[in-house]
């Protein structure tokens, strides 16, 4: 069902979270049965950071040594009270989530930077330029930013993913052409920040 359909079922008290928890474990056991080593949890739209849903997430990930994504909601005052109602409620999802992580000493992103929240989804290289950082932030080594993309090997496997909405099709080939240009990295490196993947964090490396 739908995100709003799983909200709903969530305060209506209709989730098994057994149900949920199997679930987790079977996707992360079937990734390591394929030899991939999972290395952080995240989810599409974000519905981890909902109650019983994080809860789980956060046992699930302190059992495998995993990072959280822990996303940052924008409130802006919308025409829409609706809007600004669904901001404000994930607000509270994501202060939540990061406290029950804290508490259970589960690590996760400082930061969160994303194209769609902070630049209108401009997803060429001067959209992402404006999505760095405030200055105060960078080279700093020990804070650690998840910027938000949608990977992808090829142009034609993003066009062969979404071909159910091709609407989409022209904003992630340009994120993708964005990504892999030599001017994206070097804007980031001049920045102060230097790439890993979370399996790094903890190492000399990172």
């Amino acid at each position: 069902f739908s995100r709003k359909e799983l909200l709903k079922n969530i305060f209506n008290r209709r989730i098994d979270r057994n149900e949920i928890e199997n679930e987790l474990n079977l996707q992360i056991q079937e990734m390591i049965n394929l030899g991939v080593k999972p290395s952080f949890i995240n989810s599409h739209q974000h519905i981890h950071t909902f109650p019983i849903v994080s809860e789980i997430v956060v046992k699930v990930a302190k059992k495998y040594n995993l990072y959280v994504r822990c996303p940052s909601e924008k409130i802006f005052i919308f025409t829409n009270p609706m809007h600004l109602f669904s901001k404000l409620l994930m607000f509270y999802f994501v202060t939540m989530l990061r406290k029950k992580l804290k508490k259970s000493n589960v690590d996760c992103n400082d930061g969160f930077i994303s194209n769609f929240y902070n630049n209108k989804r401009d997803f060429s290289l001067k959209g992402f330029e404006n999505c760095l950082p405030i200055p105060k932030y960078k080279g700093n080594s020990s804070y650690i930013w998840e910027w938000m993309v949608h990977p992808s090997i090829s142009e034609d496997g993003l066009e062969n993913y979404w071909y159910y909405d091709k609407s989409h099709i022209p904003e992630r080939l340009s994120e993708f052409q964005t990504l892999n240009s030599k001017e994206f990295k070097k804007i980031c490196l001049s920045s102060g920040f230097c790439f890993f993947n979370f399996l790094q964090v903890d190492t000399d490396e990172s």
